[in-house]
């Protein structure tokens, strides 16, 4: 038996010096990071909670949004399949309204009891429930420059419209920061300089004009390599109306979006994706998506190219007719998406209407961001970084061009053993990750976290500081 334990003892330790480091500013560290990199902790609860989403502006404030809507009164329809059949009649946000103020009327308090705390403390259990919960958008900043946060603040809050989701992207942009939660996109502007907003404007309404999924928000907020600002939608679907009066409308999918800065122009970049968390952009300008699977039989999530005017195949009714929904819907067994094998990357029997996926990848996919030029060290460059957010891992890997399409290549772990829920890169090259803590639902917990080469790091500030010869790349 001691022979055992010291033998395992031997490779726990072999496998630690291999794999990477990380430091020890946490008792209960729990993650692995691959050769290389280590991990350190920046901030921590009460300073940051249930981080959906992060971004920083150009000063490297770091704006993160918190969600205490998801799991509590973000309505979800596989938990109440008796209004399946309404919820797929809606065909605008103020449908989802009306049919939200039917199922959860006054007078069927006694019915929604048990699922339905009295939130606003008024007796009754009806959809002014759904109310009184907030979403948030935190501000934190490293003030003293020691790498770690000292400086926490709410930002703005809100977002709790009976009929309102997740509050699942944000990102800072000139004078503005911008914000996503159905059935809303809005800017948010902090015009004295306080660290508070003071402006809170919506420019375009219209998103999720389903109940459905829940999860399957609005995020992805991105600048794209055009100046424009793009977004993603899940396949609650939008019916919206733009500036310039068109109607862009596709209540049975989810897509991408994109529209100028000064909100001119919105338009439908591309369809058919069912719930594209996070979009983003290689360094030649190509862009991708690991979209979330329908939860179907043996179908696989999806590495998507996202070509404008793309439809990828997804349709939101789809997802109802596997053999669990069928009492309900009463549609038949055939399902396009299954039985046509749209999951499936470019095969023989491809309908042509559809730009195929490029590989089945990942487990429950989350936020994704690219390398924006030297971040990390040279072996990460031109790379994406996936969250895997059920399997606690975060992947890296790169898209080669082949033929017409692309491939995924170096595809590999750089962390496992933490919850993480979204990403980005701050603005001098390192990886910072947000720790979801619990599992589905929120639990008022959270971290955020700091994934970086050290040595690439050490060698850029001596030369930032004139200790040593010429900078790496990553300067």
């Amino acid at each position: 038996m001691k022979s055992s334990f010291n033998h395992w003892l031997c490779l726990t330790l072999a496998a630690l010096l291999t794999t990477g480091s990380i430091r020890a500013d946490e008792p209960a560290a729990k993650a692995v990071t691959a050769k290389g990199l280590s991990l350190s902790l920046w901030a921590r609860e009460p300073q940051v909670m249930d981080p959906v989403a992060l971004s920083f502006d150009d000063r490297g404030v770091l704006y993160v949004a918190e969600t205490a809507r998801r799991g509590t009164v973000d309505i979800d329809i596989r938990s109440h399949r008796d209004w399946l059949v309404g919820d797929l009649a809606n065909q605008s946000v103020e449908d989802l309204r009306q049919s939200i103020r039917r199922w959860m009327a006054p007078e069927r308090s006694q019915e929604n009891a048990p699922w339905l705390r009295d939130l606003n403390g008024d007796g009754v259990h009806d959809w002014h429930d759904l109310e009184p919960i907030k979403e948030r958008i935190r501000r934190l900043e490293d003030t003293q420059n020691t790498g770690h946060a000292d400086r926490s603040q709410i930002f703005t809050e809100g977002f709790n419209e009976e009929i309102s989701g997740v509050v699942a992207g944000v990102l800072p942009w000139d004078d503005s920061v911008w914000v996503t939660g159905y059935p809303e996109l809005k800017r948010v502007r902090d015009t004295n300089h306080d660290g508070i907003a003071d402006i809170q404007q919506t420019e375009f309404r219209g998103f999720g004009v389903h109940a459905a999924f829940d999860g399957h928000d609005l995020h992805g907020l991105i600048i794209g390599p055009d100046g424009k600002l793009y977004f993603s939608c899940g396949d609650n679907g939008f019916s919206v109306t733009n500036r310039e009066g068109r109607i862009l409308r596709h209540p049975n999918t989810g897509g991408v979006l994109r529209m100028n800065t000064d909100g001119s122009n919105l338009e439908v970049y591309a369809t058919g994706l069912r719930n594209p968390q996070e979009i983003a952009f290689d360094d030649d300008g190509n862009f991708f998506a690991v979209d979330n699977d329908g939860d179907l039989r043996e179908e696989r999530e999806r590495f998507v190219h996202i070509a404008e005017g793309s439809d990828s195949g997804w349709r939101l009714n789809w997802q109802f007719r596997d053999p669990g929904w069928k009492a309900i819907t009463r549609q038949p067994d055939y399902n396009p998406w299954m039985d046509e094998h749209l999951w499936v990357p470019t095969h023989p029997d491809q309908p042509a209407y559809i730009t195929p996926p490029l590989t089945n990848y990942s487990v429950g996919p989350g936020s994704l961001v690219h390398n924006p030029g030297t971040a990390l060290s040279e072996a990460y460059r031109d790379h994406f970084f996936l969250i895997q957010f059920p399997v606690k891992k975060v992947t890296t890997f790169k898209a080669r061009a082949r033929g017409a399409g692309f491939e995924m290549v170096d595809e590999r772990p750089i962390l496992t053993g933490m919850m993480a829920s979204c990403l980005a890169f701050s603005p001098d090259g390192s990886l910072f990750v947000g720790d979801w803590d619990g599992m589905w639902n929120p639990d008022g917990k959270g971290a955020i976290w700091v994934l970086d080469d050290p040595i690439s790091a050490s060698a850029c500030e001596l030369s930032s500081n004139g200790s040593a010869g010429e900078p790496p790349n990553r300067c």
